[in-house]
């Protein structure tokens, strides 16, 4: 049914409506003008009047309805090409999701076979077998092998905790060093380093490394040669008896570390934070702090000939217990490094030990009595170059000093 035809017809229907009330009205008027009444007559229509009115009614409710209708479909096809692309997204996200799980699980899988095979061949007893191996780890440590970092890691460390030829411990040492920095840089969560006990770590380089997060163990490790400088490590490393000679440990931040014991001749600690860390009974002959933050640390009864303290903050630091005893093993060189250190004065010596770094530092009422200490033990060579020295500096030494040295010569010979 088209618009104008509709319009026609509603046209017509509006006519027969007033033309019907008009012919009522006007039988109305002369009914009451025959019949006096008091009661008003209602005009009514014909059948055929009454059935056209109801169909206008119907045609208008059908107009409005279908309408109504015609509105919500243009709606609805306005928004399909935006619900059709919904759908296909919502397909192709559950598509993408099942494969990715698929590949994970069948990922997994490779994972689990290759490790087992790995712990397997790093345990033949064939050495052919396990340097072989130890050496083709490093394809699993790539970004490629996230899901096996960890574990390798801690494969790798089990097998350097056993007895082992020096090829096989080498590899296997850089291997560790790649398995830690791959952890560390990917945020692979690494929650403890146990090395305690690993009879061969030489030359491990972790150098840099962020490990302030890790519980680590180092107790009776072998780390000489070891690159730790500028590592980050957590408060209280427990160190004792790690060997660290000839390591390299500059900026390294071992605050609090527990080092009693531990062996690190010639070491350098070069500007490494060392506040309150212990090396007691440690060895440490050569060991380098120069500039290094050692307040608080503890050096008691620990070997010190040949350290170096140039520039280090040593202030509150313990050469000695609380009662001057279990004093440090220090040298001329050490004390002449301490007499140059900052705050060496804030330091906790034994009186002797006090008097040797103030005679180092100058002081001109020190020297002599340092050197009458030195004739008293015997460092009679020792003692006569700090008179020599007193005499350089116009110090002023007592008869019977210089006497004592005489007779002591005169002993000896």
């Amino acid at each position: 049914m088209t618009c104008q035809h509709r319009l026609g017809l509603s046209a017509r229907c509006g006519a027969l409506l007033a033309a019907a009330f008009l012919a009522g009205l006007l039988g109305g008027c002369t009914a009451t003008s025959d019949r006096p009444s008091s009661i008003d007559v209602v005009p009514t229509l014909s059948r055929e009047e009454l059935d056209r009115a109801k169909l206008a009614a119907d045609i208008r409710a059908t107009e409005t309805t279908t309408d109504r209708e015609q509105s919500t479909a243009a709606h609805v096809l306005q928004w399909a090409p935006f619900i059709t692309a919904l759908v296909a997204g919502g397909g192709l996200f559950f598509t993408f999701w099942a494969q990715r799980r698929d590949r994970q699980s069948a990922r997994r899988k490779r994972h689990d076979e290759e490790l087992a095979r790995t712990v397997e061949n790093l345990g033949s007893p064939q050495e052919g077998v396990r340097l072989n191996t130890a050496a083709a780890l490093t394809a699993y440590l790539g970004p490629d092998s996230p899901d096996l970092q960890t574990d390798l890691l801690t494969v790798v460390i089990a097998n350097l905790k056993t007895e082992a030829s020096p090829a096989v411990s080498d590899v296997l040492v850089h291997d560790l060093a790649l398995a830690l920095r791959a952890c560390v840089q990917q945020q692979r969560p690494v929650r403890t380093l146990n090395l305690a006990r690993a009879p061969w770590l030489k030359r491990l380089d972790i150098s840099g490394l962020d490990l302030s997060g890790v519980d680590i163990d180092l107790a009776f490790a072998n780390l000489s040669r070891a690159n730790l400088s500028g590592v980050i490590a957590p408060r209280r490393v427990r160190g004792w008896g790690v060997v660290l000679d000839d390591a390299r440990l500059t900026g390294a931040n071992l605050h609090e570390a527990r080092l009693n014991t531990a062996s690190c001749q010639r070491a350098i600690f070069h500007r490494a934070k060392l506040v309150s860390a212990t090396f007691k009974r440690a060895d440490l002959r050569l060991a380098q702090f120069q500039q290094a933050s050692l307040q608080g640390a503890h050096f008691e009864r620990a070997r010190l000939h040949g350290a170096v303290f140039t520039e280090a903050d040593i202030a509150d630091a313990w050469f000695c217990d609380a009662h001057h005893r279990d004093a440090a093993d220090l040298d001329d060189e050490a004390l002449r490094s301490l007499a140059h250190a900052h705050r060496w004065r804030d330091a906790h010596f034994t009186p002797a030990q006090r008097l040797a770094v103030e005679a180092h530092a100058g002081n001109p009422a020190a020297m002599p009595r340092y050197a009458s200490r030195l004739v008293g033990r015997g460092e009679l060579d020792k003692a006569q170059r700090w008179y020599d020295a007193c005499a350089s500096a116009n110090i002023a030494v007592e008869p019977d000093a210089l006497r004592r040295l005489d007779a002591a010569y005169a002993a000896q010979s």
